[in-house]
């Protein structure tokens, strides 16, 4: 199946996923080391994979119950995301990707690729109905054996449903309070040390691998920096989310992109990771997730925020 060069064309984090679906699956500091050779040290690989995960490309557990985390690609999916268009989720080679560009061609349809900032390019189905998707999907050869399947994005699913911030919390982790470490301000976005942390919230604790414990009703828990920056501003009366209606943009505070599984739901919306805009590039620096439509951003809202 003669592929163009153009459409060969990758990104440096093209390059990254193509050998986790080569690879498969593998351990935190396997993942580490190549994004080292395929991103560089500029940006940290823990966001990546985080980004990864939020995309539906990466599955995220434990080895045993109390093993280390490890990461696999996620089977091939098709997302659904409106009446003319889908998205490609998990698992993916160039042969797979010219089988579905030629179906989609035939029904009518195109493919196109677009590259991101901070993650592989979006592979997209314009121009083709959901019928039209299963055909696709109906037709194609399973890459490795494994089935292609159809999902909605969440803007179409009339049962979405979330967990809501207590809940998370619930399911942390316990930890030791932290003898020296700075305690997170959502009112200017800045730590400040603290020597005797006695107030709920969320604390950093710097050493050869940061770390973060959230302070939550006197009992300390570890916690990823996306769930406690929210917690706390909650505890303080405070929200670190704002959206606009009319251009269907949710926008978090720089440094507080929306935690798991919220940043899931919103991504899916299109396929999309938020943009970020800094101080040099807008007046209000930000984490901005497009195309959510209200019904979406209202069930986040609830569930970080009620």
């Amino acid at each position: 199946m003669a592929v163009s060069q153009r459409w060969l064309l990758h990104s440096n984090y093209d390059a990254l996923f193509d050998a986790c679906c080569y690879l498969g699956r593998g351990s935190t500091p396997h993942f580490t080391a190549l994004h080292k050779q395929a991103i560089g040290e500029g940006d940290p690989s823990s966001e990546t994979l985080r980004n990864l995960h939020s995309l539906g490309h990466i599955e995220l557990f434990r080895d045993k119950e109390d093993g280390p985390e490890v990461w696999r690609v996620a089977p091939p999916s098709i997302i659904l995301a409106g009446r003319d268009r889908a998205f490609l989720q998990g698992f993916r080679s160039d042969r797979f990707l010219g089988q579905i560009k030629e179906l989609t061609n035939s029904k009518g349809g195109k493919i196109t690729k677009t590259e991101q900032e901070n993650g592989p390019s979006v592979v997209a189905l314009e121009s083709v109905s959901p019928e039209a998707v299963t055909e696709i999907r109906d037709e194609v050869d399973p890459p490795g054996g494994r089935s292609v399947a159809i999902y909605t994005a969440p803007h179409l699913s009339s049962d979405l449903s979330l967990i809501t911030r207590e809940e998370l919390i619930s399911r942390l982790p316990t930890a030791a309070m932290p003898n020296k470490s700075e305690l997170f301000d959502p009112k200017t976005g800045k730590y400040n040390e603290i020597i005797n942390p006695n107030v709920d919230g969320l604390y950093r604790i710097e050493g050869a691998f940061r770390q973060y414990r959230l302070r939550h009703d006197k009992a300390w828990l570890s916690c990823p920096y996306t769930l406690g920056k929210h917690a706390a501003a909650a505890y303080e009366g405070l929200c670190l989310m704002k959206y606009d209606k009319d251009s269907l943009a949710m926008c978090c505070a720089l440094g507080a992109p929306l935690p798991a599984p919220y940043n899931s739901v919103a991504t899916k919306c299109t396929g999309f990771l938020p943009k970020t805009y800094r101080r040099f590039q807008k007046d209000e620096p930000r984490h901005e997730y497009f195309g959510v439509p209200p019904g979406v951003a209202a069930k986040i809202w609830r569930a970080l925020y009620d």
